[in-house]
């Protein structure tokens, strides 16, 4: 099993539109009815305002020089207060059957999580 290279940093766009047009997991996409470019444009544009906000944080995962998934890390200002503990969304995307993915999705969420835990 190949494991895959994590950085600490989001992945190029070209390559997170190829890997996003082709994710089977697209939000609203089973009462979809609309052209699939439309629901693709949807999510690319969802996610990289995710991408464009200051505080959000990502991971990319690559195999072979190709990306295999990224990972993004929201903290979230107002569940931390209410919730009195340090509160994030975390964004999994990755590509493959569940059997392909397993290590790239744990690779990356465990970057993810490090990266918290060190950050308090």
């Amino acid at each position: 099993m190949h494991h895959p290279k994590i950085e600490s940093a989001p992945p190029a766009v070209a390559q997170m539109e190829s890997l996003l047009t082709a994710w089977p997991f697209k939000p609203h996409s089973w009462g979809w009815t609309g052209p699939a470019d439309r629901l693709n444009r949807l999510l690319l544009g969802r996610v990289q305002q995710t991408l464009d906000d200051p505080g959000v944080r990502a991971w990319s995962a690559t195999n072979f020089d190709r990306l295999a998934g990224f990972v993004t890390l929201r903290p979230l200002a107002w569940d931390s207060r209410l919730l009195a503990m340090p509160a994030a969304r975390l964004e999994l995307f990755v590509e493959g059957a569940y059997d392909e993915s397993r290590s790239t999705a744990a690779a990356l969420l465990e970057a993810s999580l490090r990266d918290r835990r060190q950050q308090g």
